[in-house]
């Protein structure tokens, strides 16, 4: 009897201990893209034994932050399918030949490998996947899809998971640019079976070992060709856009590269929340590539919209980075939301004759970011998503009045100024307008035009008239225009768009945005003949309906413009602090006493506007070496920072070395940038006294007018011309002042010498 219990509990042990065996060791190919976008494999081999749940990284390359929360999430996930995961210690091994090893796009193989290790299961040598990972089981976007698949193939891989999202895929071949289903296209070109998964379950409920019985799920298989644009000619008033594009595109790419150093160096633990930030840094990624293109084809609309996007979510991933405490702290979202008004307090004075419509635009967009920070800052937050759309609102709003102070300094500051009073009965007919369509704009889902709706009611609170119609016709165009080919057929549709098309062509016009409609309206149309010519013709009908809503765009705004040029002659004033005095050509006579008087206090005059020519181009020299010594000190610092993670890559400094640069680096730029935005503010003051400076000479002017045609007196003449001076004196201390602060607070900060000594090694190329 006692020894038949003692073999009962051996048998029972042996019984336990098989149930809760795992495998001690395993290996998984993974795929990876280098950083010249060619496909490459990594190995990874994962080995087990009796523990407390640890996760080490034995490994042959340096495996970055990413890569290591990747295991970890992974081990975390295996609790779920393996009660005994914590009595075991995990070592991870990554064998390649790349120096270092980093980013989340192995969370798909990884778990699969330890789960069926759990499962006391071999997994195939011809499985793979990429694709990140959550603590969930979520899989998650990754880049390079098509380039892993294709080198999966060539090293025998035969069944591959990507993430769901990502089975549709862009592709040239033969001058065409196609979008296909990956799982069908790879099948058919390298004999690979790619599967989309959106968990790590649906990658579970294959039978891995039976590859025949394996098949493709049943997705969309229709190639799509993709209209691929051919370049256009440059717009010759549009020099000064392309410019800032120029300078936008340099900024994004420059973004790009800091995320990605930030990624690889965070020291944020939630593997979850890097996944998301990982996403969407591909995501901006993508939108960036889309809008380089544009802009190298000169497609100006469509880059700056693409730039836009790309950089508000790149800024959205660098400010978590930073401060992971802000996707929970509302008070930290909130003040620096506030602190957009204070660094972005400039003020929209007076509508100047010449350029005008940059100053238009700079007031749409300022109207634009402040409905998102109103928006932000009257909102209360819930949870952790209400945080994050008022960061990405922050974001955005930042974008707007960024470009807002720059489209303003487009415009050229003149004694002649636009009397917007006039057009008041016209911004709030056009108001009224909008205000019938509220039944239309609810029924028909018109929703796309709320911005502009809210815009031109904000606008004439402000009684900015132009910026009112503006955005009034904007929102109309969207209306109308769908009111029009609402119950329009493709033919029918297409002699509607070319009618207006052929209307606005034949109207010659050096206007901004009236253009920049009209070319993107353009650039539609072909896309939309490009859809009909390859028989797509529910995309042709919808997108020659978008070609008529943007050329309505265009047709709204040149109406506008063009009555303002008509009426400018009289609409236009040169503007006084006390009246305004229309401009008139009659100059009454003067006896010789007051002659030889004027001749005196113009020579004044003269010398004046000299020395005032003389002393501007001296100051904005200046602010411009100040900011410019700022910025180049930023830009060396980010240059730097590319630096020295690539020779980290490539074995040139040691680990602790890097991780002290790389930290100091990045305060000094915090702090750089936050002197830059101190600078900013300053020399928005300076701006705005050199406006008051402005308006000083343009009274000296209308004090010489109102002279000449015996309004006032030689005394007061004199009298009125000696307070303006003295008033302009005190101006131009006030600046000089401002402009020494902002010299010494720069130059005082010594630029940062960092400890870094390269060593001498041979480098290797890095994984992506």
């Amino acid at each position: 009897m006692y020894m038949r219990n003692v073999m009962l509990l051996v048998f029972c042990f042996l019984f336990v201990s098989s149930v809760f065996a795992i495998l001690p060791s395993a290996n998984i190919k993974l795929l990876a893209v280098t950083t010249e976008g060619v496909g490459t494999d990594a190995n990874l081999i994962i080995s087990t034994k009796s523990g407390t749940g640890q996760v080490w990284s034995s490994i042959d390359s340096l495996v970055g932050t990413m890569t290591q929360n990747t295991e970890k999430t992974s081990v975390e996930l295996l609790s779920k399918y393996f009660k005994e995961s914590n009595n075991y210690d995990y070592f991870f091994n990554i064998n390649s030949t790349a120096r270092e090893v980093d980013g989340p796009s192995a969370g798909l193989s990884t778990a699969l490998l330890l789960i069926y290790m759990a499962k006391d299961k071999t997994l195939p040598n011809y499985v793979s996947g990429t694709g990140t990972i959550s603590s969930s089981g979520q899989i998650g976007k990754v880049g390079g899809i098509l380039e892993k698949t294709k080198y999966a193939a060539s090293t025998g891989i035969k069944i591959f998971f990507v993430p769901k999202s990502e089975l549709e895929v862009v592709i040239k071949e033969n001058n065409d640019v196609k979008k296909v289903n990956l799982s069908n296209y790879a099948l058919e070109k390298y004999n690979i079976k790619v599967i989309g998964v959106d968990t790590i379950d649906e990658v579970l409920s294959y039978n891995l070992n039976n590859i025949e019985n394996i098949s493709i799920p049943d997705f969309n298989t229709e190639t799509k060709l993709i209209y691929d644009p051919l370049t256009t000619n440059p717009i010759d008033n549009l020099t000064g856009f392309q410019n800032y594009l120029s300078d936008y595109e340099k900024e994004v790419n420059a973004n790009i590269e800091l995320t990605e150093s930030l990624l690889k160096s965070s020291d944020i633990k939630d593997n979850d929340l890097l996944n998301e930030l990982y996403s969407s840094y591909n995501d901006a990624k993508d939108i960036y590539n889309s809008g380089k293109s544009a802009y190298e084809k000169n497609y100006l609309y469509s880059s700056a919209n693409q730039f836009f996007l790309a950089n508000r979510t790149l800024n959205f991933i660098i400010d978590l980075l930073n401060n992971p405490d802000l996707e929970n702290d509302v008070k930290k979202i909130n003040e620096l939301t506030q602190k957009l008004l204070i660094d972005y307090n400039y003020s929209f004075e007076n509508m100047p004759c010449n350029n005008y419509e940059w100053s238009i635009a700079s007031q749409e967009r300022y109207l634009w970011a402040n409905k998102n920070i109103n928006t932000i800052l009257n909102t209360v937050s819930i949870d952790r998503s209400d945080n994050y759309n008022k960061l990405l609102a922050y974001e955005e709003a930042k974008e707007w009045l960024k470009i807002s102070k720059l489209f303003l300094s487009y415009t050229s500051i003149d004694n002649c100024n636009l009397d917007q009073t006039q057009y008041k009965q016209s911004a709030e007919q056009m108001l009224g307008e909008l205000k019938k369509a509220d039944n239309l704009i609810t029924k028909y889902d018109l929703s796309n035009s709320e911005k502009w709706i809210n815009g031109a009611i904000d606008a004439n609170k402000n009684k900015w008239y132009f910026a009112s119609i503006f955005e009034s016709a904007t929102a109309l165009a969207i209306i109308n225009s769908h009111l029009e080919t609402k119950d329009e057929n493709l033919e029918s549709m297409k002699v509607l768009l070319t009618n207006l098309l052929n209307e606005l062509d034949s109207k010659k016009n050096g206007f901004v945005w009236s253009n920049l409609y009209l070319q993107h309206s353009n650039y539609t149309y072909n896309e939309a003949k490009f859809y009909e010519d390859n028989n797509n013709l529910d995309n042709a009908l919808a997108t020659y309906k978008q070609s008529y809503e943007l050329a309505v765009f265009s047709k709204n705004l040149l109406d506008v413009v063009e009555d303002i040029e008509k009426n400018k002659q009289s609409i236009s004033y040169v503007s006084n602090a006390e009246n305004t005095i229309k401009v008139k050509k009659n100059i009454a006579d003067w006896d010789l006493y007051k002659t030889l008087a004027f001749v005196m206090v113009l020579v004044i005059l003269i010398m004046i506007f000299i020395v005032i020519i003389f002393y501007n181009k001296v100051r904005q020299n200046n602010l411009s070496q100040y900011k410019s010594f700022i910025e180049l000190r930023i830009e060396k610092l980010k240059s730097f920072l590319l630096q020295i993670e690539n020779d980290y890559k490539t074995n040139k400094i040691s680990q602790s070395n890097y991780k002290t640069v790389t930290k100091d680096c990045l305060k000094e730029i915090e702090f750089l940038e936050y002197e830059k935005k101190l600078v900013e503010t300053k020399i928005s003051e300076i701006v705005r006294l050199e406006r008051e400076i402005s308006d000083k000479h343009i009274k000296l002017n209308n004090l010489k007018e109102r002279y000449t045609k015996n309004e006032i007196s030689l005394d007061e003449y004199i009298k009125d011309i000696k307070t303006n001076d003295l008033e302009m004196k005190s101006l131009k201390r006030k600046i000089d002042s401002d402009i020494k602060e902002v010299s010494e607070s720069i130059i005082s900060k010594p630029e940062i010498k960092y400890n870094y000594k390269p060593n001498k090694k041979k480098t290797k190329k890095g994984l992506k």
